[in-house]
Order: structure tokens, then C-alpha cells, then sequence
């Protein structure tokens, strides 16, 4: 079981981080874009900053869940690093416990607001608003995936904290 959590939590987050890095790119592109429109020919596209809202709640909270793959979220990293042996692998475990139950409160409420904003649109693109808000709860998601991957091999195989 842990080998085929662990190579799905490797192949998922393999495949967010290149979309957040063709995110940060396009957002980049955007961004530019819309400066030079604004400023350089005073002729603004009116659709962009909404593109741009949505593709960055994306972009961002995918990097999130980069992060608790890379064990680089925030965790009480002093009183860790100071512990050994048994209270160092509780100590992350308590935290990764916690971890998982804020995700799981994430998913759940973050489904909840997008069910209750699929019928809005945004003003400029004919987009559901539910788009921007689902990029929390899928990435809480994949979260949850790393880090109950991180707990298993913390228990069963030897993680590496």
C-alpha cells in the first residue's frame, strides 16, 4: 500500500508542479499583456483581470500542495528539529494529523461555496465564479494525498525527517 500511495503522490505532484510552472508562465504573459494594453496603448483588455484572478487561485493554491509534498508547509520546525527519536515521529505525526483535518475542512466547505457560486458568472467571461473557488478544495485534496503518503512512509517506511 505505501508504494502505491507513494507513487501516486510522486506522479500527481510531477504533473502540478509543470502546471504551475506553465501557470506562473502564462500568468507572466498575462500580466505583461495587460500593462502594456493599459498603460502603453490606453486600449485595456476588459477581460483580463478576471482571467488572471482565476488562473492565479489556480496556479497558487496547486503550488500549495507542491509544498506539503516537499514537507515545506508550516509546521512547529523548532520543536521538531530539537526533538529525537519517538517524540520527533509523534511530533509530525501530530502535526500532519492536524494538517489532514484542516485539508479535510477545506474540501468539504470549499465544495460547499462552490456549489453555492456555480450559477454566478464573472462580468467579462462567461465563466462560472465556482472555478475560481474550486482551486482550493481540489488542491486540499491532493494535499491530503501527500501528506497521508508522508505519514505512512513516516510509520511503515522509514520517512525522512
Amino acid at each position: 500500500m505505501l508504494r502505491v500511495v507513494d507513487q501516486a503522490s510522486y506522479y500527481v505532484n510531477w504533473s502540478i508542479e509543470r502546471l504551475v510552472v506553465v501557470g506562473i508562465s502564462i500568468l507572466t504573459i498575462l500580466s505583461s499583456v495587460g500593462i502594456g494594453t493599459r498603460y502603453v496603448t490606453d486600449a485595456p483588455i476588459i477581460w483580463l483581470p478576471e482571467t488572471i484572478l482565476i488562473l492565479f487561485s489556480w496556479t497558487f493554491f496547486l503550488a500549495m500542495s507542491v509544498a506539503f509534498r516537499r514537507k515545506e508547509h508550516i509546521s512547529v520546525e523548532l520543536l521538531i528539529n530539537l526533538s529525537r527519536g519517538r517524540t520527533k515521529t509523534g511530533l509530525v505525526f501530530l502535526v500532519n494529523v492536524c494538517s489532514v483535518v484542516f485539508l479535510l475542512f477545506a474540501v468539504f466547505k470549499g465544495w460547499e461555496v462552490v456549489g453555492n457560486t456555480m450559477l454566478q458568472k464573472y462580468h467579462t467571461i462567461n465563466v462560472s465564479n465556482a472555478w475560481f473557488y474550486a482551486s482550493f478544495p481540489v488542491a486540499a485534496t491532493i494535499s491530503i494525498l501527500h501528506v497521508v503518503n508522508d505519514s505512512l512512509r513516516l510509520f511503515l517506511g522509514g520517512a525522512d525527517h
